[in-house]
């Protein structure tokens, strides 16, 4: 990881921002930047000055940054220019600004004492090796990376070596992996533990219902690897914590040729809905990126009469995932409007394709 320890070699000072500008505004405004830390300085009334610092990881950021120099936030035009640390350190205390106690920074650890992190917001193409590259820089355990194949959130948990390397963990919240921005959480071995048996519950679960599938439909799932010993998660954090996890893949479901005419499929879940306008040459992949940030938990195509678009089926892990999806209807993919027919409210719902 270039920069010294918490990235702070490398720093950017903003002027001229709204008064009620948040972080996220400040992520959306430095698109594209490695963001560590933001820290808005405030006055003595603790009112906004319209200034903040933000720390970010390469030099190349800092150059990023710059060009964004008297771009428009809201109204206003805002200044970027370089800055340091040192200049950072001093305004932030002669404006009685602490700097342990701004954005994007974490705080009362004290009662934190496993050096384990739970990850939300993965791209739902992420595998462990991405996570490990996320994380550059740092120790992580043995085998310390677990991706849930049973959340819709894109979740994952590590482990790090030592509480050091994970209280350092904790600057690269809101950092992006790909196009996303990632959010980190304190964990412990027991909510990771519990992750994993989830998702070796949920791997029976799929291996079953795969037993049962009529003949010449076909299941893809090869999640989460949960072959795990339960016994080697102790609370002891120089233990190795082996979350021997694959490569994430989200429940890939394909449908076969059925020969035998109708196909259904019974739902584990009810929160369904039918996409229709879906372009020809859209896959799951233009599934997924159409409902980002959104993830859904299962994705399938309905074969219908040669010469008509495809229609596709989409099921969330939520009633309130779902809803927000259904803010996504008559959005566009490509040059086409997508419409959404929620399913979760019919007295079909337990049926994802009847084809």
């Amino acid at each position: 990881m270039n920069g010294s320890y918490n990235g702070c070699n490398f720093v950017v000072r903003l002027r001229g921002l709204p008064w009620s500008t948040t972080q996220s505004e400040i992520l959306n405004f430095l698109q594209g930047c490695k963001i560590r830390r933001i820290h808005f300085i405030t006055n003595d009334q603790g009112r906004s000055t319209g200034e903040c610092f933000v720390v970010v990881e390469t030099k190349e950021d800092i150059d990023l940054a710059r060009s964004y120099d008297k771009n428009m936030l809201g109204t206003r035009y805002i200044e970027v220019f370089e800055s340091s640390h040192a200049a950072m350190s001093d305004i932030m205390k002669n404006h009685n600004n602490d700097l342990s106690n701004s954005q994007n920074n974490s705080s009362n650890n004290d009662n934190w004492r496993e050096p384990v992190v739970r990850l939300r917001g993965l791209p739902y193409h992420s595998t462990k090796s991405d996570v490990m590259k996320f994380f550059n820089g740092l120790d992580i355990a043995q085998n310390g990376v677990h991706i849930s194949s049973s959340k819709p959130a894109g979740e994952a948990f590590v482990a790090f070596v030592n509480m050091d390397n994970a209280l350092r963990a904790l600057e690269f919240n809101r950092m992006n992996m790909g196009h996303r921005y990632i959010e980190i959480f304190k964990s412990t071995y027991a909510e990771a533990r519990t992750s994993i048996i989830n998702d070796t519950q949920l791997m029976v679960r799929q291996k079953t219902n795969a037993a049962l599938q009529p003949q010449g439909s076909s299941m893809n799932n090869t999640g989460s690897n949960c072959n795990n010993d339960m016994n080697q998660y102790s609370n002891d954090p120089s233990s190795q914590n082996n979350y021997n996890s694959d490569d994430r893949n989200v429940n890939n479901y394909t449908t076969g040729n059925n020969e035998s005419g109708s196909l259904k499929r019974p739902m584990p879940s009810s929160f369904t809905m039918k996409l229709r306008g879906v372009p020809f040459e859209a896959g799951k992949k233009e599934i997924y990126d159409f409902f980002s940030p959104l993830i859904p938990i299962r994705v399938e195509q309905e074969n219908t009469i040669r010469g008509r678009p495809p229609i596709w089926y989409v099921e969330f892990g939520s009633r309130e995932e779902a809803t927000e999806a259904m803010g996504f209807h008559k959005k566009y993919m490509g040059t086409r409007y997508i419409e959404l027919f929620p399913l979760f409210d019919d007295n079909d719902r337990s049926k994802m394709i009847r084809s």
